[in-house]
């Protein structure tokens, strides 16, 4: 038993992926911290520690990968100032990228429409 528990904790810790980020946030400063995404959601935490946003599978009600770097959450939370419109998030990675694979994975997660605009080069099928 304790084998199993050892194994599925070190799955985890391998299943999940880690990158800095920028919080693009449209009328003010925007956000430095990190992104992890793995098996449980995905989670934002400011370099300062003093914010930390996490967004279950079932939190997410979009997904769109503008591109390698960059991608976008819409979510369930409201916005009291723009009279009840969903809260969406921009995320820029700085080092790294969201990968083929990793993408394949939030899309398996999620089960709403995702969108990929990132193109295949003619010559790398998908």
């Amino acid at each position: 038993m304790r084998r199993v528990i050892l194994f599925l904790l070190f799955s985890a810790v391998l299943s999940a992926e880690t990158f800095p980020a920028t919080w693009k946030k449209a009328l003010w400063f925007d956000g430095k911290g990190t992104l992890e995404i793995d098996d449980q959601g995905i989670t934002y935490v400011a370099n300062n520690h003093k914010q930390r946003l996490h967004w279950g599978w079932l939190d997410i009600q979009y997904f769109d990968r503008v591109s390698r770097k960059e991608f976008v959450l819409l979510t369930y939370k409201d916005q009291r100032l723009l009279l009840g419109r969903d809260r969406e998030y921009r995320f820029v990675i700085t080092r790294g990228e969201l990968s083929d694979a990793l993408f394949g994975m939030i899309s398996s997660h999620l089960n709403r429409p995702v969108t990929d605009r990132v193109q295949v080069a003619a010559d790398h099928p998908k």
